[in-house]
């Protein structure tokens, strides 16, 4: 990307460009190409692939590493898959039982923070002629109500949008609630800017199966 675009009310827009342009990609779409490009390369006889196996303990001391499968929820502890590892990388997500793990070392330091917004991501195809939808395709489109309500898009090589709407969470309610009648009403009184509603509410459905997530930021330092 290189550079934003803020949608002002009254369909005015401010435009600011960046020195250094920035990367930007959807985190499933990533995933994705990681996958095929893993398979392509590798067979079973170098590769191994497991699903829905939540990482649950680690022992940096004996290099063993537990995981808990769905079929496994119910089971005690002792009864959860144990492995051996050479090289642990951990990419566990925010509850990482890698990082827990680290806690019990010496010269360990942790901080975490929680922002106090929640936030929804939704993905959208690429917009048609008809849709009389146009943005600059290498710039991040924001959009920010009066009502501490934020919605980003961002343009993907594939002409596709990725988006997220962000509400603080006294007001992320909202976002539990079905009907698609209120994402619509509730979209044209806090952000004025139509080209909102309408991109919004052209995958509203789908926008509902997702689901409303918190940010946490971490900061960790191994003296």
């Amino acid at each position: 990307m290189h550079g934003g675009v803020f949608h002002q009310s009254g369909g005015k827009t401010r435009v600011t460009s960046r020195k250094k342009p920035m990367l930007t990609f959807a985190r499933t779409k990533l995933v994705i190409t990681l996958l095929q490009k893993l398979t392509e390369k590798y067979d079973n006889s170098r590769l191994n692939l497991h699903f829905n196996h939540a990482c649950t303990k680690v022992d940096f001391t004996t290099k063993t590493i537990g995981f808990q499968t769905p079929a496994q929820t119910s089971a005690p502890p002792e009864m959860n898959l144990t492995t051996t590892y050479d090289l642990l990388i951990g990419a566990d997500g925010a509850r990482s039982a890698v990082r827990k793990a680290f806690l019990n070392t010496e010269m360990f330091e942790f901080e975490q923070k929680y922002v106090p917004t929640d936030y929804k991501s939704f993905n959208l195809p690429c917009p048609t002629q008809q849709s009389k939808i146009h943005l600059h395709s290498d710039k991040i489109h924001s959009w920010r109500s009066d009502g501490n309500i934020v919605v980003l898009l961002v343009p993907q090589l594939d002409g596709s949008l990725s988006g997220t709407i962000t509400l603080a969470i006294i007001e992320s309610a909202f976002l539990r609630l079905e009907p698609p009648k209120t994402l619509h009403f509730f979209l044209r009184i806090s952000i004025a800017d139509l080209i909102t509603v309408a991109i919004v509410f052209y995958s509203v459905q789908k926008f509902f199966q997702h689901l409303q997530k918190s940010l946490c930021f971490f900061q960790v330092r191994h003296m």
